[in-house]
C-alpha cells in the first residue's frame, strides 16, 4: 500500500508539473511600510521615446530595384530594429522604442536605414 501511494504521488506531481505554469517573478512584502508595487513599477528618469514612423521617396536600390527597408536605432548603449517594411518606396513602420539616457552631455541617437535583398542586409543611408 505504501508503494502505491508513493507511485500515485509521483504521478500527481508529474501531472501538475506538466500543466502548471510558474510565474516569471513573485513579489514578497518584506516590510509593512514599503509598497512593493511602487518600487517595482517606478518610472525611470531621462527616458526618451523614439517613434519611427515612415520614410518617403526612397530611391530604388539593388538588383531588383525593389527592397525591404528597416531602421536600426542606436543610442544610450542600446540598439533597436524595426520590422522589415513591404517592398515599396514609401515604407511605414509606426513603431516606438524607449531609451534611457544619463545626464551626460553630447549623447546622440543614430538612425541607420538598411535594406534586405536576397537574404543579405545592406546599408541604405544614415
Amino acid at each position: 500500500m505504501f508503494c502505491c501511494r508513493k507511485l500515485l504521488n509521483k504521478a500527481a506531481i508529474k501531472y501538475v508539473d506538466y500543466y502548471f505554469v510558474a510565474p516569471a517573478h513573485t513579489s514578497v512584502k518584506l516590510w509593512k511600510e514599503v509598497d512593493v508595487d511602487v518600487l517595482h513599477f517606478k518610472v525611470p528618469k531621462n527616458v526618451i521615446r523614439v517613434h519611427v514612423l515612415e520614410a518617403e521617396d526612397l530611391a530604388p536600390h539593388g538588383i531588383r530595384k525593389m527592397f525591404r527597408p528597416y531602421v536600426v536605432i542606436s543610442g544610450a548603449g542600446k540598439k533597436a530594429q524595426t520590422r522589415l517594411a513591404k517592398r515599396n518606396q514609401q515604407p511605414a513602420w509606426n513603431q516606438a522604442y524607449e531609451m534611457i539616457f544619463t545626464d551626460l552631455p553630447h549623447q546622440k541617437i543614430k538612425f541607420d536605414v538598411f535594406y534586405r535583398e536576397l537574404g543579405i542586409s545592406k546599408i541604405y543611408g544614415r
